[in-house]
């Protein structure tokens, strides 16, 4: 993670908006609480700060890897699926929906506005 999170320093050090998305597998961070990071993972703690220093936002606000709980057959899960973003004007129309084929993740989808500068 400490790798990783010096690549996407380097790839990020430009004036523009940049979305990282994908299955990132950090369940131990709460994206809606980041000073409820779990100390328990390491690899969570690295990658929470690389993204609050950069000020990135997490745009899926609900559980993208459901599991059952013993609750009375309520789901739990977590929120491994992501969709981050250093412009809060970019991402929109988030839609978790059921998960593709025989994954055990939800599917994400997310439309993205961007507007060119002609020079």
């Amino acid at each position: 993670m400490k790798l990783l999170s010096k690549c996407l320093k380097v790839l990020c050090d430009v004036n523009r908006s940049i979305v990282i998305n994908g299955d990132l597998n950090l369940p131990n961070i709460d994206w809606f609480n980041p000073n409820l990071i779990s100390n328990k993972c390491r690899c969570s703690v690295l990658f929470a700060l690389f993204a609050n220093e950069l000020g990135f936002e997490q745009h899926v606000n609900t559980i993208t890897r459901p599991s059952p709980s013993a609750n009375n057959g309520i789901y739990a899960g977590s929120t491994i699926d992501l969709v981050l973003c250093n412009d809060t004007h970019m991402i929109h129309d988030i839609e978790v929906d059921f998960p593709f084929s025989k994954s055990d993740h939800c599917s994400v989808n997310f439309n993205l506005s961007f507007f060119t500068v002609e020079m």
